[in-house]
C-alpha cells in the first residue's frame, strides 16, 4: 500500500506541464543565483531533478505558510493584487532584456501600497538577506518599481524572535547590472549549446 509520504513525493515529482518546463530565452528570477554559482548550467538546464523528502518539506512548508498569510490578509480586507481569473495565482512580470525574458513573481503585491513582500521560511532565522535572496529582490524591484521587503516567517518555537521578520531590501544598480550580465552570458551559451 502506498504511504502518505510516498504519495506526497509522487505529487511533487509528477511530470511538468509543458508551459512550466524550462525554455530557452525565458528565465526565472529565482534561478539567477543558481546560474551564477554554476548549479544550473547549459548542460543541466532542461533536466528535471527529482525532489527528495527534504526538498518536499521545504516546498510544502513555504507554500503552506504563504497560503495561510494570504488567507489572513484577505480576511482582514487587505487588498492584494492577484490575477482576477484565479485569485490564488501570483502576478507575473515579464521583463524583456535583450533577446530574452526575465520572469519575476513577487509573493505579495498590495494594490494600495508602495511595497511588495517576498516571503521565505528558512531553516535558520537571522536578520540578513542572503545573496540568493538579494538577486530575487532586485529583480522584483526592477519589475514593480516598489520597495521590496523580504519577510522571513519564523515558525520555530525554540526562539524568542517574532513570527515575521521584515527586512527592507536596498536596491542596487550594480547588482542589477551584474544580474543582466549573468543572464546575457547564460542565454548566449544556452542558445549556442542547443544549435548543435
Amino acid at each position: 500500500m502506498e504511504t502518505l509520504n510516498d504519495f506526497i513525493l509522487k505529487y511533487y515529482n509528477k511530470p511538468q506541464v509543458e508551459k512550466y518546463k524550462p525554455q530557452i530565452g525565458r528565465y526565472s528570477a529565482s534561478s539567477i543565483y543558481n546560474i551564477q554559482k554554476g548549479y544550473l548550467n547549459v548542460n543541466n538546464y532542461f533536466d528535471k531533478k527529482p525532489i527528495d523528502m527534504r526538498g518536499v518539506k521545504n516546498i510544502f512548508r513555504g507554500c503552506a505558510l504563504e497560503d495561510m498569510l494570504q488567507k489572513v490578509f484577505i480576511s482582514e480586507g487587505v487588498k492584494l493584487d492577484m490575477r482576477p481569473e484565479d485569485p490564488n495565482k501570483q502576478i507575473k512580470y515579464e521583463l524583456k532584456i535583450g533577446d530574452y525574458i526575465l520572469v519575476v513573481k513577487p509573493d505579495f503585491i498590495f494594490k494600495d501600497k508602495d511595497f511588495v513582500f517576498e516571503t521565505k521560511a528558512p531553516n535558520k532565522i537571522n536578520y540578513d538577506i542572503s545573496d540568493w535572496n538579494k538577486d530575487q529582490c532586485e529583480c522584483e524591484y526592477q519589475a514593480t518599481g516598489k520597495d521590496v521587503y523580504l519577510v522571513k516567517i519564523n515558525i520555530y518555537a525554540d526562539n524568542d524572535l517574532p513570527l515575521f521578520i521584515l527586512i527592507k531590501y536596498k536596491h542596487s544598480d550594480r547588482r542589477w547590472e551584474k544580474i543582466k550580465g549573468i543572464l546575457d552570458k547564460f542565454d548566449k551559451q544556452l542558445k549556442n549549446n542547443n544549435k548543435k
